[in-house]
């Protein structure tokens, strides 16, 4: 088996023809790659499609059913059930181009790769148009076909873009090393770090495999009290790791992108707080001085973003209280 591809199920029933479908729709041979779909427990009726639709269809579709726990342990659970000597990660609602994996398995073995990064496109739900990428991603991003190590790609080719959807990856960076997806909210940018310190080859193609699409709730930023609670934890979970990385890297542009991503976290808390919880602002921002020991840094980061990191680092009482007026 060459390819595993995993997806996971949760109420993903409007989406899941589209995306299966273009996951078949591959220049690959059925025994060649495999779609491992892991349902998380899904009260609709995803199941019952695919046991109705595709499997009886399809020899290369393995459904494993688990219990609801989560993105991170649904993935996980994918994990324990491939057979691909390579293995990428697809969400429910997102769908990618036809007959592209076998170009890009193609170019891994022919450049004995660990990883490969392809590129994206966002596209709104609503109108089906292309929907240009953050500044920052386009500033940061590197889609340069030039085989590096995993410390290299990380500090100057990786960006903040942080996605494992947006890569190939051989297997036994997760299998022979026990690296597992934890945290709920950014499990992404929580498992590549701890990937790439295991990874000697690892390259880039400009080449666009992906459709993320972006839904109407993600266009408005909709998010609720508790949703803003779960994701200030998730910051702390991510600057408390990147704390822990920081002495396992030795590459210096690897350092200040860790540094920058902990100061990064660090605003997205204040504002959090501005909007959600401001009256405990000063407990946020002591948390923060007490768990993290990175240098304030802006490497790479585009000019608006750079602004916030600093504001943030010499006056984040002010910063957060200009921020609860203009957004309250």
């Amino acid at each position: 088996m060459i390819l595993s591809i995993i997806t996971t199920l949760y109420k993903s029933e409007p989406y899941i023809r589209k995306c299966l479908d273009s996951l078949l729709d591959q220049d690959f041979d059925e025994t060649d790659y495999e779609l491992v779909i892991v349902d998380d427990g899904s009260p609709d009726n995803c199941v019952k499609i695919i046991q109705e639709e595709y499997l009886p269809n399809h020899n290369n579709i393995v459904l494993v059913r688990r219990e609801n726990g989560g993105l991170p342990e649904a993935r996980n659970t994918g994990l324990d059930n491939i057979h691909g000597k390579y293995v990428t990660f697809v969400d429910p609602d997102d769908y990618v181009q036809p007959d592209s994996y076998c170009k890009l398995i193609r170019h891994v073995q022919e450049n004995s790769l660990d990883m490969l990064r392809f590129n994206y496109n966002q596209i709104d739900e609503s109108t089906g148009e292309i929907i240009p990428k953050y500044k920052e991603s386009l500033i940061s991003v590197k889609y340069e076909d030039k085989v590096v190590d995993g410390e290299t790609f990380l500090g100057k080719y990786l960006g903040y873009a942080c996605y494992v959807w947006q890569f190939i990856f051989k297997s036994s960076l997760f299998l022979e090393t026990n690296i597992r997806f934890r945290e709920k909210v950014f499990d992404d940018a929580d498992v590549l770090p701890r990937v790439l310190l295991n990874v000697n080859r690892v390259s880039s193609v400009d080449m666009v495999v992906y459709n993320y699409m972006l839904r109407q709730g993600s266009l408005a930023n909709a998010i609720s009290f508790e949703g803003a609670k779960k994701k200030l934890n998730g910051f702390f979970y991510i600057i408390e790791q990147y704390n822990s990385l920081y002495t396992r890297y030795n590459d210096r542009y690897a350092k200040k992108w860790l540094d920058s991503s902990v100061w990064n976290a660090y605003v997205g808390i204040l504002q959090l707080c501005a909007v959600y919880d401001y009256k405990n602002v000063r407990e946020y921002i002591d948390r923060f001085n007490s768990v993290n020991h990175l240098p304030v840094s802006t490497y790479n980061r585009y000019i608006k973003k750079k602004v916030h990191i600093s504001l943030s680092h010499l006056m984040p009482r002010i910063y957060c209280y200009i921020y609860h007026c203009l957004h309250k």
